[in-house]
C-alpha cells in the first residue's frame, strides 16, 4: 500500500486525467460577516452559493466543496469534456457577470453588490479509482484530498492550492488563469 492508501499500484488503482480546478472566493466576505447578523448573512451567502453552483454546472463543472464563501469546482471530473479549461474560463466570466445582478437585499436593506476573485489552474492529475467508481452519485467530500494527494505523489506542487493562490492575485471581479508550465 502506498503512503496514500487508495493510490496503491495496480491496474485499476487510478486514472491519469487532465483536470481544471476553479476556486471562487467572495471579496470582502470577512467585513460582511462582521457587519451583518448571521441570520442576515446566511441567506445572502446561500444566494451566492446557489448562483455559483448553477453556473458551474451549466458549463460542465462539478462543485466539489463549498467553504462558506469559497467554492471549489472541477472541470474534467467526474466527466471529461472537450475544452474543459475553456469551459472553466467561460463559467468564471458568466459568474462574475451574474454576480453584478444578484439580489443583495437583506431585510429591506440593500448591500453593495457582491464581487469575487477566481483562480483557475489546469494540469495532469491522478484520480483514485474509488472516486471514479462513485462519480456522479453525490458530491464526495473526499474528492479534493484524493486528487491533491495523487498529484503530489507525482512530484508536483499541490494542485488545488495553486488555483487558490492564483485567485489571491486577481483584482475584485476578475479571474486569473495559470500559465502552462
Amino acid at each position: 500500500m502506498s503512503e496514500f492508501g487508495a493510490l496503491k499500484a495496480g491496474p485499476q488503482a487510478s486514472e491519469r486525467r487532465f483536470l481544471t480546478i476553479e476556486f471562487i472566493d467572495l471579496v470582502g466576505s470577512t467585513d460582511l460577516a462582521e457587519r451583518l447578523d448571521p441570520e442576515d448573512l446566511g441567506p445572502l451567502l446561500r444566494r451566492y452559493q446557489r448562483l455559483a453552483l448553477a453556473v458551474m454546472e451549466r458549463y460542465g463543472g462539478f462543485v466539489a466543496q463549498v467553504f462558506g464563501d469559497g467554492i471549489l469546482a472541477y472541470f474534467g471530473y467526474p466527466t471529461a469534456h472537450e475544452h474543459d479549461a475553456e469551459r472553466a474560463a467561460r463559467a468564471a466570466l458568466a459568474l462574475l457577470q451574474q454576480l453584478r445582478h444578484l439580489d443583495t437585499n437583506v431585510h429591506g436593506r440593500t448591500l453593495p453588490r457582491l464581487e469575487a476573485r477566481i483562480g483557475i489552474h489546469s494540469g495532469l492529475v491522478l484520480i483514485a479509482q474509488e472516486l471514479l467508481a462513485s462519480a456522479g452519485t453525490s458530491r464526495p467530500n473526499n474528492a479534493l484530498p484524493a486528487i491533491r494527494s495523487a498529484y503530489s505523489t507525482m512530484g508536483k506542487s499541490d494542485f488545488a492550492w495553486l488555483s487558490l493562490c492564483y485567485r489571491q492575485t486577481g483584482a475584485p471581479s476578475t479571474y486569473v488563469l495559470a500559465e502552462n508550465e
